[in-house]
């Protein structure tokens, strides 16, 4: 999370829920710097991004690829916008650079925005070709 504030927030829901021994909340850009290069036993099984920016969200999705554990999930939360073409091509690019199996869907809330769901290919997913 960018936001010291909307992280406090993060927590604060966490711990009403029960989850905070379960969830960590990281402040700070998505770049390797926040997060840093975790052990084995240090890998997330979900990673939240928050982006404004294609080429940001991107570099962001790939730093997070290699902290996600094998049966992890990354969501990547593109504001309005998404449906343009930059958002567009930086979703393409995804699958690509990172070797996640990549699906976008428009955001539930109805407006522009869209979310975009990366995880690790499945040891299955040559059955399926």
């Amino acid at each position: 999370e960018g936001n010291k504030r909307a992280a406090e927030a993060a927590r604060r829901h966490l711990a009403a829920s029960g989850l905070a021994a379960q969830a960590q909340v990281h402040v700070g850009k998505a770049d390797g710097t926040t997060m840093g290069v975790p052990s084995a036993a240090e890998l997330y099984e979900l990673i939240v991004i928050h982006a404004d920016d294609p080429e940001a969200a991107v570099a962001s999705v790939l730093v997070a690829a290699a902290a996600i554990a094998p049966h992890g999930l990354i969501v990547l939360l593109c504001n309005s916008g998404s449906g343009d073409e930059p958002w567009l091509t930086a979703q393409r690019a995804l699958g690509r650079l990172s070797g996640l199996r990549v699906v976008t869907i428009p955001s539930p809330d109805g407006d522009a925005s869209s979310l975009t769901l990366c995880g690790l290919p499945s040891p299955l997913d040559h059955l399926s070709a």
